[in-house]
């Protein structure tokens, strides 16, 4: 049995599929297979797939589109590795991605995903932005951050098989974008979740993706209803203005509008700070020093806000 299963979902990506396949083929670490589901591609994006002779990929063809979650479930199910590797099928991984996230989980038991940052690249393979996300350290701080913005980065994800088949955890299919920041958000209520500070793979920015080709409002609205579904999980409870402001200044767009607002999102984290040590939350500290520091980091961000009127 392979040491790492690389999970890799497809939906009409002919342009950039074999780029990305290529990729995980001529990775330094070599004990791997890849599991490709094709969700329904109409393009050749499956012809491609079937054009490979590895013995390592196993490909599951899907007849209809069902969405990226129901591929990423399908194929979780079929991994038969103790690490799943995540990968998009217009991305590209670095040759030593899969060895480096191995040997860091093999080196911390104590951890259960590493995700690695990134750069975009855009529909010429030319990197086009600096290095992303924040690499946190302290798999507590990861969860307190995750209660107002996602920082783990889905397709640069490495995680042990275990806790997804111990909890049964899986993408909800309901979600049709963002099903990613609810499956992380389930997944460290079991498992520990750090980040790598080192670039390994490379994120490709095309408008045919289906989040970049979903209006604001549609992100907005998924990322609203996370918020809610997390505030729920952990027990917050805000009043209508509080919880509104929360939702909104961290938001995709998302900033401090006025002085009133500014007040009023001091009054919300601090009481998510409070709440969070009332409920002895394993990482309370966390949630206070993340609070802080996100309330600072919105407030420099609206500093038009301090001008005075003559």
């Amino acid at each position: 049995m392979a040491v790492i299963s690389v999970l890799i979902t497809v939906y009409n990506c002919e342009q950039y599929l074999k780029r990305a396949v290529d990729s995980i083929l001529n990775q330094t670490w070599s004990d791997f297979e890849i599991i490709i589901v094709d969700d329904g591609s109409t393009d050749n994006s499956l012809q491609i797939i079937k054009g490979y002779d590895d013995a390592r990929i196993k490909i599951i063809a899907v007849k209809e589109n069902r969405g990226v979650a129901y591929a990423r479930n399908i194929g979780i199910k079929q991994c038969r590795s103790d690490y799943i590797a995540l990968m998009d099928a217009d991305d590209i991984s670095l040759p030593n991605r899969l060895e480096m996230q191995y040997e860091f989980l093999k080196e911390h038991p104590e951890i259960d995903g590493v995700y690695a940052k990134y750069q975009h690249i855009d529909v010429d393979d030319k990197i086009v932005s600096e290095a992303w996300p924040v690499a946190y350290h302290n798999y507590k701080y990861v969860k307190a951050y995750m209660l107002l913005n996602n920082t783990v980065a889905n397709c640069g994800m490495m995680f042990r098989r275990q806790i997804v088949e111990r909890y049964h955890l899986r993408y909800d299919e309901d979600w049709k974008i963002a099903s990613d920041y609810k499956f992380w958000c389930d997944y460290l209520k079991h498992g520990k979740i750090v980040g790598m500070d080192k670039v390994l793979w490379y994120y490709r920015l095309r408008n045919h993706s289906l989040y970049n080709n979903s209006n604001t409002s549609v992100k907005e609205a998924a990322e609203r209803e996370i918020k809610l579904y997390v505030f729920q999980q952990y027990g917050f409870h805000f009043s209508e203005e509080e919880q509104e402001v929360l939702i909104n200044v961290f938001g995709i767009y998302g900033k401090i509008a006025s002085q009133k607002e500014m007040i009023l999102l001091h009054e919300a984290l601090w009481k998510m700070a409070n709440q969070a040590a009332q409920n002895k939350l394993e990482f309370a500290e966390e949630v206070r020093i993340m609070c802080r520091k996100r309330f600072l980091e919105k407030v420099k961000e609206a500093d038009g806000l301090w001008i005075l009127d003559n």
